[in-house]
């Protein structure tokens, strides 16, 4: 399971919303693919929207981030990536 923690804004105001995904939605590669070592390396994060580090979805367990776009398309959670916090670019 993938317990982290993101930014959203709601009402106008930053809250930070926990959430959890079970680990049968969990890629074969695991859940490494939607780091941001690897959005940097598929050259994603200079194309990205956002910029500053409110901006990720952060493992509870370990403080890994991971990019918010990426694991949202994979999971499909109740937020909207157009209210995550950061800066827009």
């Amino acid at each position: 399971m993938l317990e982290y923690w993101i930014w959203i804004m709601i009402g106008g105001q930053p809250v930070v919303v926990n959430d959890a995904v079970l680990a049968v939605m969990q890629p074969t590669m695991g859940w490494g693919v939607f780091g941001v070592d690897v959005a940097e390396q598929l050259g994603l994060c200079k194309h990205c929207p956002k910029d500053g580090a409110l901006a990720h979805a952060i493992d509870e367990k370990t403080g890994k981030k991971y990019c918010p776009f990426l694991l949202h398309d994979a999971i499909n959670p109740k937020w909207k990536t157009k209210n995550i916090v950061g800066m827009d670019k």
